[in-house]
């Protein structure tokens, strides 16, 4: 046994299901070079995939254990478990390695990190299949009152339907250990190993729905053909493996006890109850630390969990770098005959963007043109300047504002020499989406760009293989086979259309989502504006969220949405967007269009724009160059200029008298909050509908929709029902159209 005071010997990550735990998990122990155990009582089985939603190798950073170990047919156990997972946190912690667990299974974790001893019939033994038959043969009822008769105590600890947990007692009161005994050891918590335990939380609500559209996805992703699978290798319902959520109900679907659309609610609510009885469980563990999901990112809860392991390490832990030396930038701009914005500003906002990517820019370099150079982008004279700068600075990257042809990086590449990189604001943005992308959907849409960006610039990152030639097959009569090149192209070709078909899922996925909000009676207003125009800190300002809010370009990539209530008591839901930028490359738009699709969806667009920047106006201009590419342009609108706090009074008069329909506010301090709330309470009023309705005392719901979300002018109680004039919203009205009168 490890005793606490020889240093720290694990982390746990806990929490309901649906919550996050897996991604979570997955990034701390790539963080800390480790392993990932699974304490999940069903991953273990082999076969069961979809519904126990084990992570992919695809989706695994680091490597997951304690998944797919046994059969679905095999008899398993927390005492087997406590084995297997001591073995490997042995075998980690010989390398120097730190283990990480992750599950709901609480059971299973206290078994394999604290002091618990396990009676012989928590191996399996043949005692447990005589109960079992025992069972079947007399009932629940009397099997549990055989309980009572021997171990009253443990009796009344055990409701009569949990059999498996009668059993589990019965065979402990064979080994002479009192399973209440036992059961109450439990609240004061002994180590075996000395770990960091931390939990993962989200809003009831939004827990909820995230296990609802888990379960839809399931069914998307063939569910029902893996529990078809199982069937026909002869695996029913009676099997413990067979018992777990998803699987039990599609098999009683199979056998037409239930349909398939009430097997999937019922999975639904199952899991909604198994989150709550996780909760329930892990929230009477003190030493457990709690993250609100629903604040935090995955990387603020990673950062901050590496920072209290910190604390706890022994050397022989290292922790992998979090701040590597920045790399050290020049800039290359070029003012054109028609340049829509000074070079200079461009060339700042692209040092900004630079430095959001980590990088310190030294130097920047600059050229008039009236055309490119179609071999090198600049004058040849100039790359020479190029060519001594990059040495003289001693610089690691050349980042070009403007986007480079395949060929034009190439020769630069050459001219300057490696390891010097050259790449554009295009491959620039790239990569500061792809850290900045936190969930799965940003993270496929920003992969997407990538390899469309990387696919015509193979040949000249692979030069030197191109003629090399894979052979042809036997009786091949067509050449000598592919080139490296082409296999390259084809590779990522194939990679393309595979990310296509996994964002048109998602996208599935977050229709059902989007479809709820749709269907909700609440007033939809989308945040659109220039990165790092303060929509984020706008959205924390009126909901009270966390949201990630810093003074970095694309600090915000995944749509985030709350929920506010207007004056009168009518719901909002307010969605905050990726930024737009000036240049921003086609194909990211393209690729995050399915993202930006919330701001379709929306009754209202407001166009967050920031009053302090003197190139405001064409800030604005790209916004709206944006909204119409997405399809967005006539969606209605209202202009809202951010961050006053940082103008005069004379600058405020000319911004009130230049846009005397736009709403003037500052997010940081809170001034003229109110007036953009009065504004957008106006604005979802314009497009209400005066109806007169008798509405049955039966339909209770819909009388209280009407309350909350509608303006009240008469009511009137009938004897079989309720007399209302009402203003009501558009989505609303047609719910009360057959209750409708004259």
């Amino acid at each position: 046994m490890v005793s606490s005071g020889a240093g720290l010997s694990a982390v746990a990550i806990v929490g309901p299901t649906a919550v996050g735990k897996s991604d979570v998990a997955d990034r701390l122990a790539a963080r800390l070079s480790s392993e990932v155990l699974s304490c999940d009582a069903m991953q273990i089985y082999r076969g069961m995939d979809i519904g126990t939603a084990k992570m992919t190798p695809d989706e695994c950073t680091a490597p997951l254990r304690l998944v797919d170990i046994v059969e679905p047919g095999v008899a398993y156990s927390a005492a087997l478990y406590q084995a297997d997972a001591r073995a490997h946190v042995e075998r980690l912690l010989g390398l120097g390695c730190l283990p990480v667990f992750c599950g709901g299974t609480g059971l299973y974790l206290k078994a394999a990190l604290d002091e618990m001893d396990f009676p012989s019939g928590e191996l399996e033994d043949d005692r447990r299949v005589g109960y079992q038959e025992l069972a079947e043969r007399i009932g629940e009822e009397e099997l549990h009152a055989l309980l009572a008769e021997r171990d009253p105590e443990s009796a009344a600890v055990i409701h009569p339907h949990n059999v498996r947990r009668v059993i589990r007692a019965l065979e402990m009161h064979d080994d002479g250990v009192s399973y209440a005994q036992q059961k109450s050891q439990f609240s004061v918590p002994r180590e075996h190993y000395h770990a960091l335990w931390f939990g993962l939380t989200r809003n009831r609500e939004i827990l909820y729905e995230r296990i609802n559209l888990r379960v839809d996805l399931m069914f998307e992703q063939g569910l029902v053909d893996e529990v078809r699978g199982l069937m026909g290798q002869g695996l029913g319902d009676a099997l413990t493996s067979m018992q777990a959520i998803g699987y039990k109900e599609i098999i009683d679907a199979f056998n037409g006890v239930i349909s398939m659309d009430e097997a999937r609610e019922l999975i639904k609510m199952r899991s909604r109850r198994y989150a709550k009885r996780q909760l329930s469980w892990f929230k009477r563990d003190d030493r457990i630390v709690w993250f609100d999901m629903d604040e935090c990112t995955i990387d603020e809860v990673v950062e901050d969990i590496l920072h209290r392991i910190g604390g706890c390490l022994m050397a022989r832990f290292p922790l992998v770098p979090t701040s590597p030396e920045p790399e050290r930038a020049i800039l290359v701009g070029v003012e054109w005959r028609d340049n829509a914005w000074p070079l200079g500003r461009s060339l700042d906002e692209l040092e900004r963007l630079a430095h959001t990517a980590g990088a310190q820019c030294v130097s920047r370099l600059s050229q008039r043109l009236v055309k490119p150079y179609p071999k090198s982008f600049i004058g040849s004279g100039k790359v020479e300047e190029l060519c001594g700068l990059v040495h003289r600075m001693d610089a690691d990257v050349v980042i070009f504002d403007d986007d480079l042809t395949p060929s034009q990086q190439s020769y630069l590449e050459k001219a300057v020499g490696e390891p010097v990189k050259i790449i554009d604001r295009t491959a620039l943005i790239l990569d500061i989406f792809g850290l900045h992308a936190q969930t799965r959907e940003g993270r496929l849409q920003v992969q997407l760009a990538q390899l469309q960006y990387l696919l015509p610039r193979l040949r000249g990152m692979w030069s030197h293989l191109a003629k090399e030639q894979t052979r042809g097959g036997i009786g091949s009569r067509f050449g000598q086979g592919e080139s490296q090149l082409e296999v390259d192209r084809r590779l990522i070709r194939n990679k393309i259309a595979a990310l296509r078909r996994e964002l048109k899922q998602v996208g599935q996925r977050r229709d059902v989502q989007s479809k709820s909000r749709i269907e909700s009676p609440a007033f939809r207003v989308a945040l659109a504006g220039y990165t790092n125009a303060g929509k984020s800190t706008l959205l924390n300002r009126l909901t009270g969220s966390t949201v990630l809010s810093q003074d970095k370009l694309f600090a915000t990539l995944d749509p985030t949405t709350r929920s506010y209530r207007l004056p009168g008591g009518r719901g909002m839901t307010i969605t905050d967007t990726v930024g737009f930028i000036q240049k921003l490359p086609h194909g990211l738009v393209d690729a995050f269009k399915s993202t930006l699709s919330e701001v379709l969806g929306a009754d209202l667009i407001l166009k967050v724009v920031d009053a302090s920047d003197e190139d405001y106006e064409r800030q604005l201009e790209a916004v709206d160059r944006v909204l119409d590419e997405i399809g967005a342009g006539e969606r209605p609108t209202l202009t809202v200029f951010n961050k006053i706090d940082l103008l005069d009074s004379v600058d405020r008069l000319s911004f009130r008298r230049r846009y005397p329909e736009a709403v003037l506010f500052s997010a940081q301090t809170g001034e003229g909050l109110d007036d953009l709330v009065d504004r957008i309470a106006r604005e979802a009023a314009a497009t209400d509908v005066l109806l007169s309705a008798e509405i049955p005392y039966r339909e209770g719901a819909l009388i209280t929709l009407v309350h909350e979300q509608g303006t009240l002018l008469h009511e009137e109680y009938l004897e079989d029902g309720v007399r209302i004039v009402a203003k009501l919203p558009a989505r609303i009205a047609p719910r009360l159209e057959r209750y409708r009168t004259e």
